[in-house]
């Protein structure tokens, strides 16, 4: 299966309606994962915040959303992070966290973004690593999971 002829994506600003892509970030974070809402919730999402795109991939034919993520300027440690990589239970194995990432960095480099950093889930931090990123540090907790920070320069 190709997924990118598969699936079709949309970027949202925060100031476009982000229901379907706070919904799927709910539904594996909030509901599978049982991290609190107020962690993934929050000032980012915020409609003004113009520093945060949404990424929603959905399937063209039935309409299905099946994944998202979002791109943020993080001003107190001025760098541009990817969070809240989000891919429904019965959606995953399929490819779509190959797609989210190849679409984040693409639209970073759009956007002339020199460094990308994430806050990985440690279980999936392959997925990173596979998409060039290096690990910095090491690992820590956070809503007790652990997580490790990674980068990646866009620009060489």
């Amino acid at each position: 299966m190709n997924t990118s002829e598969t699936f079709e994506h949309k970027w949202l600003k925060n100031s476009d309606d982000i229901s379907a892509c706070s919904e799927i970030r709910k539904k594996v974070f909030v509901e599978e994962q049982g991290v609190s809402e107020s962690i993934v919730f929050d000032h980012y999402d915020n409609p003004d915040n113009k520093e945060t795109l949404n990424l929603l991939i959905y399937d063209p034919k039935s309409l299905k959303l099946v994944a998202s993520a979002r791109i943020v300027f993080k001003k107190d440690v001025d760098r541009w992070y990817v969070q809240r990589v989000s891919v429904l239970k019965e959606e995953r194995r399929k490819g779509l966290g190959d797609l989210l990432m190849d679409l984040v960095e693409a639209k970073s480099k759009e956007l002339f973004i020199e460094w990308l950093y994430v806050s990985s889930q440690f279980r999936i931090k392959d997925l990173y690593l596979k998409h060039g990123f290096e690990q910095v540090g090491e690992t820590y907790l956070e809503a007790a999971i652990l997580h490790i920070t990674l980068k990646k320069k866009l620009f060489l």
